[in-house]
């Protein structure tokens, strides 16, 4: 991260540390309620991955496959994912996701920590809050496309696999990235970043035999210069890791979508315009290969939607 970006969190730090987040009104079970997904063999099974601010290039992604009719039965969104799988799901409407995140800045989404000794910079409760406004379900059984998030336990490292209950604790649970975001308990689970122990949730869908499983991969691209630094190797060391953590986790896919994101990271909110763009890109180029799958395994698509 460049000094710039350093002084720029900072000062976005200061800005926002008179407005650490109340706990939003959401009545949570002590158990997790039954599962509503009932769904058996759905035709498309979306994956999104998590990435941080690069999640808004499956904003391009999603837009695409709407617009070319490739019908989507099951979402499943780890961290960013979950985000953007939520606020999809709710009325599987792109446009309104779009207008929604673009008007997203850090203040939307942080709240910092007031409490001593916290387990993390910030709470997550701007995120539920957030979710809240621009959602109409708040529930999963209330979403218009079946949903599942994805967490780890934090303490045996499993994956856990979230789509009862209220939505906003579920993906802030889901996006509670180490270090950053405190942990989250729900359902006598201590929750963290899904994104730890499955990036790209395939294994989670295969249970209902979708027809077609289509992967979106954010995973951060190596920079084509190897660093000679025992930091800058060491960075790049954890992004190969992550790299090779994706490609794994991926596997069971169909098509993989890879948007072109490059290094941006995780804060670097200022791209997601740009990010939109890459995911758009990339499912273009995906799109005749996803057709093709379609059409081999009889599925239709659906009509385009009269403006």
């Amino acid at each position: 991260m460049t000094s710039l970006k350093i002084a720029s969190f900072a000062l976005v730090a200061i800005l926002l540390a008179a407005c650490a987040g109340s706990r939003p009104d959401i009545t949570i079970p002590a158990t997790e309620p039954s599962t509503h997904l009932s769904i058996s063999k759905p035709r498309v099974a979306l994956i999104l991955s998590g990435g941080g601010v690069r999640g808004f290039a499956h904003v391009g992604v999603i837009k695409v496959l709407q617009k070319a009719g490739v019908p989507i039965d099951l979402i499943v969104g780890t961290s960013a994912g979950s985000i953007i799988g939520a606020l999809y799901a709710d009325q599987a409407n792109i446009d309104a996701v779009q207008t929604a995140v673009i008007r997203v800045g850090l203040s939307h989404i942080l709240d910092f920590n007031n409490v001593p000794r916290s387990e993390g910079v910030f709470k997550g409760y701007q995120l539920q809050k957030f979710l809240l406004k621009n959602m109409k379900a708040k529930r999963f059984d209330q979403l218009q496309i079946p949903l599942i998030v994805i967490a780890t336990d934090l303490k045996t490292g499993a994956p856990v696999k979230l789509d009862s209950g209220p939505i906003a604790p579920a993906v802030q649970a889901s996006a509670a990235i180490p270090a950053l975001f405190d942990p989250v308990f729900l359902y006598g689970y201590e929750l963290i970043d899904g994104g730890v122990s499955d990036p790209i949730a395939v294994d989670m869908v295969q249970g209902y035999h979708p027809e077609v499983i289509i992967a979106v991969n954010l995973a951060e691209q190596l920079p084509a210069e190897i660093p000679r630094t025992a930091e800058g190797i060491y960075k790049r060391a954890f992004v190969i890791m992550h790299l090779n953590m994706n490609k794994m986790s991926a596997r069971g896919a169909d098509v993989i979508i890879t948007p072109s994101v490059g290094t941006i990271q995780m804060f670097d909110i200022d791209k997601k315009t740009q990010l939109i763009h890459d995911g758009e890109q990339a499912a273009q180029k995906a799109l005749p290969e996803i057709k093709k799958l379609l059409a081999e395994r009889g599925i239709k698509l659906n009509p385009p939607k009269k403006t």
